[in-house]
């Protein structure tokens, strides 16, 4: 996780000071296990810091293999 944590770094200079950080398990759940990442963007970059390294985790754990559960709503209409 640390090499990949440097290549999502290396890939958006332009919006973090350095690596994003693996800080632990944040909660477990009934079906989620809540992982905590940091980041030092600038006051600018807040929002948008959160979007690329939730999408670039997101990419990189698929790339990895781990399934991301995610809810499903099934809607039926009459």
């Amino acid at each position: 996780l640390p090499a990949a944590l440097e290549e999502i770094y290396e890939r958006n200079r332009e919006v973090f000071h350095e690596a994003p950080v693996y800080r632990g398990v944040e909660s477990l759940d009934s079906s989620a296990v809540t992982l905590l990442f940091t980041a030092a963007v600038s006051e600018e970059n807040i929002f948008l810091g959160n979007r690329v390294l939730n999408r670039e985790l997101f990419l990189t754990f698929r790339r990895l293999g781990v399934e991301l559960p995610y809810t499903q709503i099934d809607v039926h209409s009459k």
